[in-house]
């Protein structure tokens, strides 16, 4: 087994250039990792709040809310691709 973050299915190292490191599998994040993970969370969660109380319903509270989304899932990719 490859000791690369990197690896395909398969288990071979592969490249590190776009788009290879875009979508390969990865190995779970190594303990002190997932503390960044849950401090991106937790900021998100906190950003998400605000609309959520304040904002009426309606489609535009609703794209407000998938772009903190957006932004959890764009931060934890550059937290999980970085290291």
């Amino acid at each position: 087994m490859a000791t690369s973050l990197y690896v395909t299915p398969d288990w071979t190292p592969f490249a590190n250039t776009w788009p290879g490191y875009r979508f390969q599998y990865r190995l779970p994040p190594p303990p002190e990792r997932i503390a960044e993970h849950e401090a991106v969370r937790a900021s998100c969660r906190e950003r998400a709040e605000m609309p959520n109380g304040l904002l009426p319903e309606g489609r535009e509270k609703a794209v407000a809310l998938t772009k903190v989304e957006e932004v959890k899932f764009w931060a934890n990719a550059a937290v999980a691709r970085q290291h």
